[in-house]
């Protein structure tokens, strides 16, 4: 199971990049992410999270709902995985290539989000990634009173 993989739920692990991609999703993994971006594969899906969580330092990390539907013994159906999370982060890129909102502005960003996700033996097989983008970019750019 996916939760006997990672100690701790997947998205903070991967948000804090500490996560390994290869545990968590299958090699054949599809997600769907803000922007309408579809990531196949190991080494894009790790470039959304990275991208991601790379240009905002987490600071606290919320599991506020987690719901997990077991289905494949009994219906053959996937695995299914419901999640939603907030976590409080500081706009500062870890590097320069992490530049997905932008150059550093040191401000307090909160991320709320969403993930749906397919699971296959333990691991991701399709997932979809909900966070607005635009209410992230807001918080970085419009001043702070």
């Amino acid at each position: 199971m996916l939760i006997d993989i990672v100690p701790r739920n997947p998205v903070e692990a991967l948000a804090q990049g500490e996560g390994d991609v290869t545990a968590i999703y299958d090699e054949a993994a599809q997600q769907i992410s803000p922007g309408e971006h579809t990531s196949y594969g190991h080494d894009e899906i790790a470039g959304f999270w990275r991208s991601m969580f790379g240009a905002l330092r987490v600071q606290q990390f919320t599991l506020e709902h987690l719901a997990w539907q077991q289905d494949q013994a009994t219906s053959g159906r996937s695995d299914r995985l419901s999640l939603r999370f907030r976590a409080k982060t500081v706009h500062s890129p870890r590097d320069s290539s992490l530049l997905r909102y932008g150059k550093e502005s040191g401000r307090e960003v909160e991320v709320m989000g969403i993930v749906h996700a397919e699971l296959v033996q333990g691991r991701v097989l399709r997932e979809w990634v909900l966070i607005d983008d635009v209410a992230l970019w807001m918080q970085v750019l419009v001043p702070q009173a």
